[in-house]
């Protein structure tokens, strides 16, 4: 397994109960279930976790409270210590933690009293995963008083913004919060695995390998779960990573069709296409007669309003479209030809009309990522450029809070320069585009970790951000 570079964090802490221990309510004694509970949130079962009292003592008190004998209460404690079951997912994780993120400590921190603590030692063999643990009996203390978190971020010596924190009880994920530590509130192995590798491994070493590791089947899917064979998304893959090894591509002579092969998903004749061929050229290498002659074919392909139609068969438009479109004339010094398409565009982000989605992109962020691509050429476009790239920023301040999926994150991040990750070092998806007449929508893992990548190497390069993306 690959080891990852050290991240922020230098600690984790779990708690004991119902999260690495799994326990069953005894139900065959005079000590009713709801009776049990209630005594493990009482005032004397707590006085014992911070080892006021003695175990004898301790159902003495409640035995007087609750009208139970004291040896009931203790056969029916003794069964629930019985039905103790470690939890093979948390095991497991721990140790895979270890191997791929050595530099991390593991420690437990649990309301047990000092002999129920030491009965654990004598039949959890699993307790030995830890580095330490810090039983509430032995500190005065219990969960979720805050002098148990400083009692132990002293002993373990880790700043508490480096620590994270473990636990099924929301109030004892509050409290560790409030000190400084990363709270976590536990709902299953799986979702912890997932958050926890987010925060202690490198998200772009762990993209790159996901990228790596599925090279040249990286194909995008629909909503309904096809699979989409197509050009476009593998061209801004290539775009992102430069890595031609990743993607697989269908050479075309000229101008470029979106879908490869027999792969179709709307009609049975789909055209070549303007979009897929303006990124085609702006990557891949093209000799100037055949771009110049595909230029002055588009060129022509303009409506009354000088807007580009979607390709030269079927007058569809879209702005998303046009911008690459522009990005392409302008990559080849040709920008002036469109001056109309340029001025709609400008129309478009002033007006807000690109937060509805567009005809093939749903996410706004799709537009501003691309018009982002275009004001790259802002230095030498003249003003009518400069002036969209003044306008963008203005619409990306307004798209700060927004919530968006992992695709427009990235995509985000990125328009600002010029994030939800998965367990197998990818971003979800999300949906890329969509087909015009249909309206299903098509996402890409490759190309959202292609665009995530780039976006937390940009990230830590600059700090430009998004405000609550974490």
């Amino acid at each position: 397994m690959t080891r990852q570079k050290s991240s922020l964090y230098k600690a984790i802490v779990f708690d004991l109960g119902d999260v690495f221990f799994t326990w069953d309510v005894p139900k065959d004694t005079a000590v009713l279930p709801g009776q049990f509970k209630k005594m493990l949130t009482s005032p004397t079962w707590s006085d014992y976790e911070r080892g006021r009292l003695s175990e004898e003592s301790c159902y003495e008190r409640l035995a007087e409270q609750f009208g139970v004998a004291s040896s009931e209460i203790a056969r029916s404690f003794r069964q629930a210590r019985q039905s103790l079951v470690t939890d093979a997912a948390i095991v497991a994780l721990i140790s895979e933690t270890r191997a791929i993120a050595g530099h991390i400590a593991i420690y437990a921190m649990s309301n047990v009293s000092a002999p129920d603590y030491a009965a654990l030692l004598q039949t959890q063999p699993e307790m030995g995963v830890f580095d330490g643990v810090f039983p509430s009996g032995c500190y005065g203390t219990r969960k979720p008083e805050l002098l148990f978190y400083r009692k132990v971020l002293q002993e373990i010596a880790v700043p508490a913004d480096q620590v994270i924190f473990v636990d099924d009880q929301l109030d004892n994920v509050v409290s560790a919060q409030s000190t400084g530590m990363h709270g976590i509130v536990y709902t299953g192995a799986r979702e912890l695995s997932r958050r926890l590798r987010n925060l202690v491994l490198d998200p772009v070493k762990r993209g790159r390998e996901f990228l790596r590791r599925n090279a040249g089947a990286l194909y995008s899917i629909s909503e309904t779960g096809q699979v989409i064979r197509e050009n476009f998304s593998q061209l801004l893959i290539l775009e992102a990573t430069g890595d031609r090894s990743l993607v697989t591509l269908e050479y075309q002579q000229g101008s470029w069709n979106f879908f490869q092969g027999g792969s179709r998903s709307t009609s049975e004749t789909f055209p070549d296409d303007l979009d897929t061929t303006s990124i085609a050229l702006m990557i891949l290498p093209v000799d100037e007669a055949t771009v110049n002659s595909l230029l002055d074919e588009i060129s022509e392909l303009v409506n009354d309003d000088g807007t580009t139609y979607f390709d030269q068969t079927r007058q569809r438009i879209d702005p998303a479209v046009c911008v690459n479109i522009l990005r392409l004339f302008y990559t080849y010094d040709r920008g002036a030809a469109l001056p109309l398409t340029l001025q709609w565009v400008h129309d478009v982000l002033e007006h807000r009309a690109h937060l509805h989605g567009t005809r093939y992109y749903p996410s706004p962020e799709v537009f501003l990522y691309f018009v982002s691509q275009l004001c790259r050429f802002s230095k030498k476009g003249g003003p009518r450029l400069r002036l969209l790239e003044k306008l963008l920023t203005d619409r990306l301040k307004e798209r700060i809070q927004a919530e968006a999926d992992s695709l427009a994150l990235a995509m985000r991040i990125l328009a600002w320069h010029a994030c939800l990750w998965c367990e197998d070092g990818s971003w979800d998806p999300g949906s890329f585009y969509r087909f015009g007449s249909s309206k299903v929508n098509v996402g890409n893992r490759g190309l959202t970790t292609a665009l995530a990548i780039r976006a937390v190497e940009m990230y830590r390069v600059t700090g430009i951000g998004s405000k609550g993306t974490e």
